[in-house]
Protein backbone atom coordinates (compact mmCIF):
# COMPACT_ATOMS: atom_id res chain seq x y z
CA UNK A 1 0.00 0.00 0.00
CA UNK A 2 2.85 2.62 0.74
CA UNK A 3 -0.11 5.22 2.24
CA UNK A 4 0.71 6.73 5.86
CA UNK A 5 -2.19 6.70 8.32
CA UNK A 6 -4.10 10.22 7.83
CA UNK A 7 -3.90 12.78 11.05
CA UNK A 8 -6.94 12.40 13.10
CA UNK A 9 -8.59 15.02 16.06
CA UNK A 10 -9.26 11.80 17.65
CA UNK A 11 -7.32 9.26 20.21
CA UNK A 12 -8.47 6.05 17.37
CA UNK A 13 -4.77 6.05 15.79
CA UNK A 14 -2.65 6.52 18.56
CA UNK A 15 -4.28 2.98 20.53
CA UNK A 16 -3.35 1.19 17.42
CA UNK A 17 -0.05 -0.06 18.27
CA UNK A 18 -0.77 -1.64 21.84
CA UNK A 19 -1.86 -5.22 22.46
CA UNK A 20 -5.32 -4.62 23.36
CA UNK A 21 -6.70 -3.02 20.18
CA UNK A 22 -5.42 -5.92 18.74
CA UNK A 23 -8.52 -7.04 20.24
CA UNK A 24 -11.32 -6.83 16.96
CA UNK A 25 -13.87 -4.41 16.35
CA UNK A 26 -17.97 -5.02 16.40
CA UNK A 27 -21.04 -4.45 14.21
CA UNK A 28 -24.30 -3.49 15.95
CA UNK A 29 -27.18 -2.34 14.58
CA UNK A 30 -29.44 0.21 16.25
CA UNK A 31 -32.64 -1.64 16.17
CA UNK A 32 -34.50 0.67 18.49
CA UNK A 33 -36.68 -0.03 21.87
CA UNK A 34 -35.58 -2.65 23.94
CA UNK A 35 -33.01 -4.32 21.52
CA UNK A 36 -30.69 -1.08 21.77
CA UNK A 37 -30.96 -1.67 25.72
CA UNK A 38 -29.73 -4.87 25.17
CA UNK A 39 -27.25 -4.68 22.75
CA UNK A 40 -25.85 -1.55 25.46
CA UNK A 41 -25.51 -4.05 28.20
CA UNK A 42 -23.82 -6.49 26.18
CA UNK A 43 -21.26 -3.93 25.42
CA UNK A 44 -20.97 -3.24 28.75
CA UNK A 45 -20.23 -6.89 29.28
CA UNK A 46 -17.89 -7.35 26.59
CA UNK A 47 -15.82 -4.07 26.56
CA UNK A 48 -15.41 -3.70 23.32
CA UNK A 49 -13.31 -0.46 21.72
CA UNK A 50 -14.35 -0.63 18.21
CA UNK A 51 -18.10 -0.02 17.24
CA UNK A 52 -18.93 0.51 13.28
CA UNK A 53 -23.04 1.45 13.67
CA UNK A 54 -25.74 3.35 10.99
CA UNK A 55 -25.98 6.79 12.13
CA UNK A 56 -29.38 7.18 10.31
CA UNK A 57 -30.35 9.63 7.31
CA UNK A 58 -32.69 12.15 8.86
CA UNK A 59 -32.93 10.31 12.19
CA UNK A 60 -30.65 9.49 14.98
CA UNK A 61 -30.29 5.67 15.17
CA UNK A 62 -26.81 5.96 17.10
CA UNK A 63 -27.74 8.02 19.32
CA UNK A 64 -28.41 6.08 22.52
CA UNK A 65 -25.14 4.17 21.81
CA UNK A 66 -22.66 7.09 21.70
CA UNK A 67 -24.64 8.66 24.71
CA UNK A 68 -24.61 5.67 26.98
CA UNK A 69 -21.47 3.64 25.78
CA UNK A 70 -17.99 5.45 25.31
CA UNK A 71 -16.18 3.55 22.22
CA UNK A 72 -14.75 4.68 19.08
CA UNK A 73 -17.25 5.02 16.73
CA UNK A 74 -17.03 3.79 13.46
CA UNK A 75 -20.56 5.70 11.95
CA UNK A 76 -21.82 4.51 9.09
CA UNK A 77 -23.76 7.17 6.30
CA UNK A 78 -27.18 5.50 6.06
CA UNK A 79 -30.34 3.81 6.76
CA UNK A 80 -31.80 0.89 6.92
CA UNK A 81 -33.17 0.27 3.79
CA UNK A 82 -32.72 -1.25 0.44
CA UNK A 83 -33.67 -0.09 -2.85
CA UNK A 84 -33.46 3.34 -4.48
CA UNK A 85 -30.16 5.35 -3.22
CA UNK A 86 -30.46 8.47 -1.39
CA UNK A 87 -31.76 11.37 -3.14
CA UNK A 88 -28.73 12.48 -4.35
CA UNK A 89 -29.77 16.60 -4.20
CA UNK A 90 -30.87 16.11 -0.70
CA UNK A 91 -27.13 14.28 0.31
CA UNK A 92 -25.19 16.93 0.64
CA UNK A 93 -27.57 18.14 3.75
CA UNK A 94 -28.30 14.74 4.58
CA UNK A 95 -24.46 13.79 5.37
CA UNK A 96 -23.81 17.12 6.91
CA UNK A 97 -26.77 16.66 9.63
CA UNK A 98 -25.25 13.09 10.42
CA UNK A 99 -21.92 14.74 10.98
CA UNK A 100 -23.43 16.91 12.73
CA UNK A 101 -25.26 14.98 15.32
CA UNK A 102 -22.71 12.84 15.92
CA UNK A 103 -19.51 14.42 17.49
CA UNK A 104 -18.75 11.12 19.48
CA UNK A 105 -17.63 9.46 16.01
CA UNK A 106 -14.29 8.90 15.50
CA UNK A 107 -14.64 7.90 11.52
CA UNK A 108 -17.31 8.40 8.81
CA UNK A 109 -18.26 5.56 6.47
CA UNK A 110 -20.19 6.32 3.20
CA UNK A 111 -22.81 3.71 2.85
CA UNK A 112 -22.74 0.30 2.90
CA UNK A 113 -22.40 -1.80 -0.03
CA UNK A 114 -23.93 -0.03 -3.08
CA UNK A 115 -23.67 -3.12 -5.60
CA UNK A 116 -25.83 -4.86 -3.11
CA UNK A 117 -28.02 -1.82 -1.24
CA UNK A 118 -28.69 0.63 -4.34
CA UNK A 119 -27.57 -0.92 -7.14
CA UNK A 120 -25.27 2.05 -8.37
CA UNK A 121 -22.61 1.64 -10.17
CA UNK A 122 -19.20 2.33 -8.83
CA UNK A 123 -18.90 5.60 -11.14
CA UNK A 124 -22.44 6.62 -9.60
CA UNK A 125 -21.30 5.82 -6.37
CA UNK A 126 -17.79 7.96 -6.36
CA UNK A 127 -19.31 11.32 -7.81
CA UNK A 128 -22.72 11.28 -6.17
CA UNK A 129 -22.30 10.27 -2.98
CA UNK A 130 -18.52 9.50 -2.00
CA UNK A 131 -16.67 12.79 -3.68
CA UNK A 132 -19.37 15.13 -2.42
CA UNK A 133 -19.77 13.46 1.41
CA UNK A 134 -15.78 13.32 1.29
CA UNK A 135 -15.91 16.92 0.67
CA UNK A 136 -19.15 17.93 3.33
CA UNK A 137 -17.14 16.10 6.06
CA UNK A 138 -13.75 17.59 5.76
CA UNK A 139 -15.55 20.73 5.85
CA UNK A 140 -17.14 20.49 9.72
CA UNK A 141 -14.56 17.89 10.88
CA UNK A 142 -11.12 18.04 8.67
CA UNK A 143 -9.35 15.74 10.55
CA UNK A 144 -12.13 12.84 11.01
CA UNK A 145 -11.14 10.34 8.33
CA UNK A 146 -13.33 9.02 5.80
CA UNK A 147 -14.00 5.52 4.99
CA UNK A 148 -15.05 4.53 1.39
CA UNK A 149 -17.94 1.76 1.21
CA UNK A 150 -17.69 -1.55 1.01
CA UNK A 151 -19.02 -3.57 -1.91
CA UNK A 152 -20.23 -7.23 -1.17
CA UNK A 153 -17.64 -10.08 -0.91
CA UNK A 154 -18.76 -11.71 -3.96
CA UNK A 155 -16.79 -12.31 -7.21
CA UNK A 156 -18.72 -9.36 -8.81
CA UNK A 157 -18.05 -7.21 -5.48
CA UNK A 158 -14.27 -7.65 -5.78
CA UNK A 159 -14.49 -6.04 -9.50
CA UNK A 160 -16.73 -3.59 -8.31
CA UNK A 161 -13.89 -2.63 -5.69
CA UNK A 162 -11.41 -2.05 -8.43
CA UNK A 163 -13.85 0.15 -10.51
CA UNK A 164 -14.30 2.33 -7.83
CA UNK A 165 -11.14 2.71 -7.87
CA UNK A 166 -10.92 3.63 -12.08
CA UNK A 167 -13.64 6.24 -11.31
CA UNK A 168 -11.35 7.92 -8.46
CA UNK A 169 -12.50 6.91 -4.62
CA UNK A 170 -8.95 7.05 -3.28
CA UNK A 171 -9.15 10.54 -4.51
CA UNK A 172 -11.46 11.01 -1.55
CA UNK A 173 -11.38 8.75 1.15
CA UNK A 174 -8.68 8.10 3.73
CA UNK A 175 -9.29 4.56 3.78
CA UNK A 176 -10.68 1.96 1.35
CA UNK A 177 -13.26 -0.54 3.34
CA UNK A 178 -13.53 -4.58 2.37
CA UNK A 179 -16.09 -6.92 3.37
CA UNK A 180 -14.36 -10.36 4.54
CA UNK A 181 -16.65 -13.34 4.71
CA UNK A 182 -13.67 -15.67 2.84
CA UNK A 183 -10.26 -15.53 3.83
CA UNK A 184 -8.36 -14.62 0.41
CA UNK A 185 -7.55 -10.93 1.11
CA UNK A 186 -4.91 -10.47 -1.11
CA UNK A 187 -7.63 -10.40 -3.89
CA UNK A 188 -8.02 -6.81 -3.21
CA UNK A 189 -4.03 -5.71 -2.80
CA UNK A 190 -3.10 -4.48 -6.27
CA UNK A 191 -6.66 -2.56 -6.01
CA UNK A 192 -5.85 0.99 -4.12
CA UNK A 193 -3.13 3.07 -2.78
CA UNK A 194 -5.02 3.62 0.59
CA UNK A 195 -4.61 2.09 3.88
CA UNK A 196 -7.04 -1.05 4.37
CA UNK A 197 -10.17 -1.01 6.79
CA UNK A 198 -12.01 -4.36 7.40
CA UNK A 199 -15.52 -3.28 8.15
CA UNK A 200 -17.41 -6.64 7.70
CA UNK A 201 -16.26 -10.31 8.66
CA UNK A 202 -17.24 -13.17 9.96
CA UNK A 203 -18.79 -16.62 9.25
CA UNK A 204 -22.41 -18.33 9.62
CA UNK A 205 -21.38 -21.11 11.18
CA UNK A 206 -21.38 -20.37 14.49
CA UNK A 207 -19.35 -23.56 15.55
CA UNK A 208 -16.43 -21.48 14.47
CA UNK A 209 -16.72 -17.80 15.15
CA UNK A 210 -14.44 -18.23 17.81
CA UNK A 211 -11.40 -19.98 15.25
CA UNK A 212 -12.55 -17.05 12.82
CA UNK A 213 -11.78 -14.37 15.31
CA UNK A 214 -8.42 -15.84 16.61
CA UNK A 215 -7.29 -17.37 12.70
CA UNK A 216 -8.88 -15.84 9.91
CA UNK A 217 -9.25 -12.45 10.97
CA UNK A 218 -5.88 -12.28 11.77
CA UNK A 219 -4.50 -13.49 8.53
CA UNK A 220 -6.70 -11.23 7.00
CA UNK A 221 -4.94 -8.31 9.32
CA UNK A 222 -1.86 -9.35 8.33
CA UNK A 223 -2.13 -9.66 4.51
CA UNK A 224 -4.37 -5.78 4.42
CA UNK A 225 -1.82 -4.44 6.97
CA UNK A 226 -4.46 -3.36 8.79
CA UNK A 227 -5.97 -3.53 12.51
CA UNK A 228 -8.77 -2.13 12.12
CA UNK A 229 -11.38 -5.40 11.52
CA UNK A 230 -14.96 -5.83 12.86
CA UNK A 231 -16.73 -8.63 13.94
CA UNK A 232 -20.52 -9.02 11.65
CA UNK A 233 -22.15 -8.70 14.24
CA UNK A 234 -23.75 -8.46 17.57
CA UNK A 235 -27.22 -8.84 16.68
CA UNK A 236 -29.05 -9.83 13.36
CA UNK A 237 -32.72 -9.61 12.52
CA UNK A 238 -33.07 -12.54 11.32
CA UNK A 239 -30.51 -14.04 12.50
CA UNK A 240 -28.72 -16.22 9.55
CA UNK A 241 -25.66 -17.88 11.84
CA UNK A 242 -23.50 -14.53 12.77
CA UNK A 243 -25.03 -13.32 15.96
CA UNK A 244 -23.57 -13.31 19.05
CA UNK A 245 -26.69 -12.83 21.33
CA UNK A 246 -30.29 -13.42 21.51
CA UNK A 247 -32.75 -10.97 20.18
CA UNK A 248 -34.54 -12.60 23.39
CA UNK A 249 -33.70 -10.98 27.23
CA UNK A 250 -32.90 -13.59 29.60
CA UNK A 251 -33.77 -13.99 33.17
CA UNK A 252 -34.08 -10.38 34.76
CA UNK A 253 -33.12 -9.15 31.06
CA UNK A 254 -29.79 -11.04 31.52
CA UNK A 255 -27.88 -10.78 27.66
CA UNK A 256 -28.21 -14.39 26.24
CA UNK A 257 -24.74 -15.26 24.38
CA UNK A 258 -25.55 -17.80 21.58
CA UNK A 259 -22.11 -18.04 20.57
CA UNK A 260 -18.90 -19.26 22.29
CA UNK A 261 -17.19 -15.81 20.85
CA UNK A 262 -19.11 -13.74 23.41
CA UNK A 263 -17.89 -16.06 25.81
CA UNK A 264 -14.32 -15.80 24.58
CA UNK A 265 -14.45 -11.94 24.20
CA UNK A 266 -16.44 -11.37 27.45
CA UNK A 267 -12.97 -13.12 29.19
CA UNK A 268 -10.15 -10.91 27.77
Amino acid sequence: MGAALPSCDSKWFNLLGSDEEKFWGLNVHPYGGSLDALQIQALHELGVRKIRITLGLGRDLAGPYLNAYPADYLGIITDFFKGRPPDANAWPGQVADAVHRSPGVSAFQVLNEPDVFHGISPEVYVNNYLRPAFEVIKSIRPGVPVVSAAPANTSGGRIYFFQMTEAGADNYCDFRAVHMYSSNPEVFLAGTDKPFMVTESGTRNRANHLSWWQNDMSHISRILDTDMLYWYVLLDRPDDGLSLISDQAGPGGAVQPISDLYNYIRSL
